[in-house]
């Protein structure tokens, strides 16, 4: 018998990989609302909801139900009706329940294969071939599902993955933000149009009570965009100040070095002033080993607003500055040199040299003082050194630089 069910299970199972490839032979299991039941063939498929169901069973009887006696239809593919068939036949051991999860998964028939693998369980607690299909892991001696083991140690599901709360609250909380940053990217461009366009009061009001720091972002928008007013642009720096924690930092960097417009550019630093802002700190440092001497002279003056003794000996070392400039010689029907930006667009007969000349950073000394009052060596580079050692070290520390 074992023998002649497993040769029956080989056919159905390639009968039924071939019925997977080619259309599905469907029945119906109409489900009668007295509690009965009764399977076959629907032969009036067009039927509405109002009119009786006509069916058709497997032994050719027809009969016809009243739709109010229906509670639902229920399709049925071949391939359960040939699972029907096999599961009565096959014995109820290991082996038996086996074959047919697998016939199951081929047919991909996932609530029957379950079955079938919970059988295997209920005769063998430890077979790991149906413990894994399950979805169970092993931890030591202990198997568990894998979502169950999740959450013991604490993750959650949460959008298709594992993971921890902390993780769900910062993605909740960030999904929050974003929604709110859009909300205000509309509220203050609307407002800013309707005060610039239109001289509406009420616009700058609404701007002023601006408390949310999700609004920071709109507001450095507007304060980074050159065509808006200078005056709407400081308002917004000035809303951005009154708003908890801090913003602005990288913006307000970029608007002290490179803003054209002195009001803001300086209105900018004032609040890295007081952000005491270390970053900005680095930046205007790093600069003052520029290339460019107009680069040099800026980041001396941003220093000395910013107010940081910590700038005092790069300041000493960035006093005087050594430069390459390109010269044109040769100027047709004029005699000497003149200086020239990159050599493009010389007449026939020019060219262009390089000479490299010392600049004295009129800014790096002002920042100097400005951070050491009382204390002025001019631009005497050596002097400050000595200075700046019997004022902040306690050793004799040598900071002269090769030149």
């Amino acid at each position: 018998m074992k023998s002649l069910l497993r040769q029956w299970l080989v056919v159905t199972s390639a009968c039924a990989l071939c019925v997977l490839s080619v259309a599905t032979v469907r029945a119906e299991l109409v489900i009668l609302k007295s509690g009965g039941q009764a399977e076959g063939e629907i032969l009036n498929t067009d039927r509405d909801g109002k009119q009786p169901v006509k069916l058709r069973t497997e032994s050719g009887l027809q009969m016809t139900i009243p739709a109010d006696q229906v509670r639902r239809i229920i399709v049925k593919s071949d391939l359960e009706k040939q699972y029907e068939a096999l599961a009565p036949k096959s014995p109820d051991t290991i082996e038996g329940h086996w074959e047919m999860q697998e016939w199951c998964k081929q047919a991909e028939l996932k609530a029957q294969r379950q079955k079938h693998l919970e059988s295997i369980l209920r005769l063998d607690p430890n077979h790991e071939g149906a413990r894994i299909a399950l979805g169970y892991v092993k931890h030591g001696n202990t198997w568990a599902k894998a979502e169950d083991w999740m959450r013991a140690l604490g993750f959650v599901r949460y959008q298709g993955s594992w993971k921890s709360r902390q993780e769900v609250e910062i993605d909740v909380r960030d999904r929050q933000l974003e929604l709110a940053q859009k909300k205000w990217m509309q509220n203050v461009k609307q407002w800013c149009d309707s005060s610039v366009r239109r001289g509406n009061p009420d616009a700058i009001a609404n701007l002023k009570a601006i408390k949310d720091p999700a609004a920071a972002r709109a507001l450095l928008d507007v304060v980074t965009d050159k065509h808006w007013p200078t005056e709407l642009r400081v308002l917004c720096i000035d809303i951005l100040s009154a708003l908890p924690g801090k913003f602005g930092t990288g913006a307000y960097i970029k608007l002290a070095l490179e803003e054209p417009d002195a009001v803001v550019r300086d209105r900018a630093l004032d609040e890295l002033e007081k952000q005491q802002s270390t970053l900005a700190l680095l930046e205007f440092t790093k600069l003052l080993t520029s290339k460019d001497n107009q680069k040099v002279l800026r980041a001396g003056y941003c220093l000395g607003k910013l107010g940081n003794p910590d700038a005092t000996l790069p300041l000493i070392e960035a006093l005087v500055t050594n430069h390459t400039y390109f010269v044109v010689q040769g100027s047709p029907g004029i005699g000497g040199a003149s200086f020239g930006g990159g050599g493009s667009g010389m007449s026939q007969g020019q060219s262009r040299q390089t000479m490299r000349k010392d600049e004295n950073n009129e800014t790096v000394l002002s920042a100097l003082g400005s951070l050491n009052p009382g204390v002025d060596f001019g631009f005497n580079e050596e002097a400050w050194r000595k200075w700046y050692v019997q004022q902040y070290t306690t050793t004799n520390v040598n900071l002269r630089r090769d030149k």
